[in-house]
This record gives C-alpha cells, structure tokens and sequence, in this order.
C-alpha cells in the first residue's frame, strides 16, 4: 500500500480463531435462541412427517420423538434456552472487560490506566487457544454423534433401549428406511452442534476466569484494583454481575437439558409408566404429608427414590452436569470473590509502597483510602451468597440422582410463581 510515495506493509490479519471469538462476542443471543427454537420445531415436525417416528406404542408404553421428552423438548426448548443464556455470558465478556476499563480498575506496571481495546485484544489473544480446543472437541463430539446414529439407527442390534431409534429394529409399520436414517442423521447432528456449544461456552468461561485471575497474581506487570472511589460497597466488582449470571442462569439450563435423559430412562424402567407425563404424575401425585413421615421413620422416603440406576447415557449427562455445577462454584468464585480479595491485597501493597496513590489515583488521603478497603464488600454477586451458591449446587446433584425431589421441588417453585402472579393481579384490579 502506497501513501504519498511511501510504501506501508499491510496490517496483519488475525488469525481465524480469534476473528471466531470476535464474531461470537459480537452476536446477538437472540440469534441462537430464535435459530435453535426453529430448528427444534423443524425436528418435530419432520418426526410427524415421518410417520410414525412422532408416536408409537411398544409394550404399553408411549415411544416416539414427540412422547420421547429428552429428544423433543430437549431440542425445542432446553438446548434454545441454553444457548441464549451462555451467549448471554460470553456476549458480556467484552461489555464487562470495557466496563472494568472505564472504572479505571486495570492499571499497567506505571500505574496507567489500561484502554478498554488493549485489554480486550489481549483477552481475545488468549481466548483464540480456548477456542481451538474448543473445535477439537466440537470435530469429537460430532463424530461420537454420528457413531452413535450409525450404532442406534442405522446398525441397531435385536436388543437395547425401546426407542425412535430402533424403529427399523422393532419393526414399526409404516416406517419408511430412507426417511428413518435421513431422520436420524438429523438428529444426531444437531446432538454433535449441541456438543461443541455447550464446550466453547465451557471452555470460554474458564479461560476469562484465568484471564481475570492472571491480572491479581503478584509480581504481574497489569494489576487489577478495586475502585474504592466509588460509592458502591462491592468497588467496582459489580461490573461482573452480569457475566456471572448469565453463567448461572446458563447453569440451570443446562441442569434441565440434562435432566431429561435422566428422566427418560426412569420412565423406561417403570413398568408402571405409559408415558413420561406419567412419571411426573406419580412423583408429583404422591402426599407429602406421608413422604415427611416416611423420611422421619426412616423408612425409605420416596423424595430420594433413584428408580433402577444410572443407563450410561444418564452417566454421561451426570458427568456434563458435574462440569456444569463446578464452572458454576468456581467461576464466581475466581472472578468476583478471589479476584476481589487479591485486588485489595494488591492496592493495600501499592498504597504501603507509595502513599501518594489514593490521591493519585482515586482523589482521596490514605486514611479514607484504608477506610474504604476495610469497607469493601468481597463478594459482589446480590445472590446467591457462597453458602448458598454451594447449597444450590449440592441440591442439584442431588436433585439429578434423586428425580422425585427435584420433580417436587419444580412444582413448589411453579406453585409459587402462580401464588405471586394471582397476587399480583389481585393487587392490579
């Protein structure tokens, strides 16, 4: 390129990986939601298409993909919903990084202040490694689907799950070959995107919390500091609000995602149950009264009944469900508790070193400076507290083992929700 007889080499294009973080961060969660909802619903109705891959009997018992919740609603709600609040967390990503740059809160080795576009182009220098592993287990998980549609549908064996899978096996009228693999390769191709989404959201997630821990190790050249100019107890750490909701609420989701195949087996092994609505039923049906005295005589409660035991595709979503409750503990716990503590430490240190710094940096005498510190709140997050973030966790594991309680639980907090709005409409009228 040439400018007034000069000749300027060009600029650098950034390698695909990070552009792919960029345009990642930069999408609307909107985008996932809507085009995943859509899809989930094409699913559905090609299923009816493919009659009768929606709905069938075997042995009394409802089978299908629409009767078959952990495929349908699954696909059609779970993974959209999913997907719309870990974008929300990852697309937070840069909004908190400038945020934190225009509190002042990141400063260089001379104590200036960091721009938000350094910071944000180092973070997306580190993030492009998290994504490359990212599409090395996005290429995994695709090819484990496709084996699995290639062992569950296309060379499925006399014995195994009944199933929309093993409709060719079983012999459902109807069912035309071509449409059934067509059908199947579908399905376990949107379970292989389902795959890479859910490990680029983990893996990003982790590698910010590294990111953000990296700015309060001692001895680094850019330090973050707490914004004790501010009049905000939490200085400056609830600007990482946003981001560790969108992991919790990304969490919960995920929780209900996996739950379905969990649930699923539970109604394949009762052989009481004609439907999953069944299964719901008969937890949600049973008297509580009489289960709290069960649990008191010790006498085997029906709140902790486990049904027969883990299938190994429940031990598999009990594994993603495990990484999930772990990014849920330790994200929050690295990014607002940890980093805030090392931060106070850090400015605690700077100040002992140099006592022109609050005045320098925050406009105020050492003695307001220290007051503030003392002050400050170190975990930012409104809710949930430590405790109870850690409870929240314990009960989901054992919610996830213990189907019935968390079936109960979900219908004490429906109960609740219809009680406040029934309320609210009193209170409207």
């Amino acid at each position: 390129m040439k400018d007034n007889g000069n000749v300027q080499p060009l600029a650098k294009a950034k390698p695909l990986s990070e552009r792919f973080v960029k345009a990642v961060e930069e999408m609307s969660p909107i985008v996932p939601l809507v085009a995943c909802f859509l899809w989930g619903i094409a699913l559905i109705l090609l299923s009816v298409a493919f009659h009768p891959l929606d709905s069938y009997l075997v042995g009394g018992k409802s089978y299908g993909w629409i009767n078959e919740y952990n495929w349908s609603s699954t696909f059609g709600f779970f993974v959209p919903l999913s997907l719309f609040f870990s974008s929300l967390a990852i697309t937070s990503i840069p909004q908190v990084i400038t945020a934190l740059a225009q509190g002042k809160m990141i400063r260089g080795a001379d104590g200036n202040v960091m721009d938000s576009a350094t910071l944000i182009g180092i973070w997306r220098s580190r993030a492009k490694n998290a994504a490359r592993l990212a599409a090395f287990l996005a290429a995994a998980g695709f090819v484990i689907s496709w084996i699995m549609a290639w062992a569950y549908c296309f060379r499925a064996g006399p014995t195994g799950t009944p199933s929309w899978q093993r409709a060719i096996v079983l012999g459902w009228p109807g069912v035309n070959r071509l449409e059934f693999y067509f059908f199947g390769f579908l399905a376990y191709t949107s379970q292989g995107a389902a795959i890479a989404c859910f490990c680029y959201y983990v893996l990003m997630i982790l590698t910010f919390a590294t990111w953000i821990q990296d700015y309060t190790q001692p001895g680094g050249s850019e330090s973050l500091y707490p914004a004790i100019s501010e009049s905000d107890p939490r200085c400056g750490f609830e600007r990482l609000e946003p981001l560790i909701n969108g992991v919790l609420l990304a969490s919960v989701a995920y929780f209900c995602q996996f739950f379905m195949t969990r649930l699923f087996y539970i109604f394949v092994d009762d052989p009481t149950a004609s439907s999953m609505s069944d299964v719901v039923k008969e937890a949600l049906g049973r008297d509580f009264g009489r289960d709290i005295q069960e649990l008191i005589k010790a006498s085997g409660p029906s709140f902790f009944n486990y049904g027969s035991g883990l299938h190994f595709q429940s031990t598999i979503m009990g594994f993603a469900m495990l990484i999930i409750a772990v990014s849920a503990i330790i994200v929050p716990t690295i990014l607002v508790q940890n980093a805030a503590e090392r931060s106070r430490i850090r400015l605690r240190e700077a100040i002992g070193d140099d006592a022109d710094i609050p005045m320098k940096w925050y406009k105020l005498d050492v003695a307001k400076a220290t007051e503030r510190l003392d002050r400050m709140t170190v975990w930012p997050i409104r809710y949930p507290r430590p405790v109870g973030l850690l409870l929240l966790t314990i009960l989901a594991a054992v919610c996830f083992y213990c189907y019935q309680l968390l079936l109960f639980v979900l219908a004490l907090i429906v109960a609740q929700a219809l009680r406040y709005f029934s309320g609210s409409l009193k209170q409207a009228k």
